[in-house]
């Protein structure tokens, strides 16, 4: 291996290794399982549980009242310390994930049935239930240990890029 390849070769190496840290959040996350759902029997008898579905509302619903309004600075903050920038770009450029600028206008698009906002706040609490095509699985670690707050001010944040 000529002195070239391997610089070259290591430099690469550091890169890597650098992005996946920064991806990373510093701590492990553990998903919840989801409730399982009763469901009526085809004929109308008895519920039975069936396997944990996930429920979606409809892209129209308006936000419960519960839901908190979201700080746009607070939002960049969050994003900034989690080391999403690490991975993700403010424009459209892929660096490790996708670049999320103009996710807003595209992001209720993505899973018939789930508004934008559902959307987002699944791809960042469970990050692969819904992979973008040409992306890898398992690469961003679930961030479901955020507040209702938290999420609010990062959402609020995100559909400004």
């Amino acid at each position: 291996m000529s002195g070239r390849t391997r610089s070259g070769l290591i430099s690469f190496l550091v890169v890597a290794v650098a992005l996946a840290l920064a991806c990373g959040g510093g701590e492990t996350v553990e998903p919840r399982p989801p409730t399982p759902t009763v469901m009526p029997t085809a004929a109308g008898g008895t519920p039975s549980a069936t396997q944990p579905t996930a429920t979606r509302a409809p892209a129209s619903t308006p936000p419960p009242a519960s839901v908190p309004a979201g700080d746009v600075a607070k939002g960049k903050a969050l994003f900034t310390n989690n080391g999403c920038s690490g991975c993700h770009s403010t424009a459209g450029e892929k660096i490790v994930g996708p670049g999320l600028g103009g996710l807003k206008g595209r992001a209720g698009s993505v899973v018939a049935g789930l508004s934008a906002d559902a959307y987002i706040e699944q791809s960042i609490r469970q990050p692969n239930a819904h992979v973008v095509a040409g992306y890898p699985p398992n690469v961003m670690p679930a961030f479901a240990n955020l507040s209702a707050q938290e999420m609010a001010d990062l959402l609020a944040y995100l559909k400004t890029l």
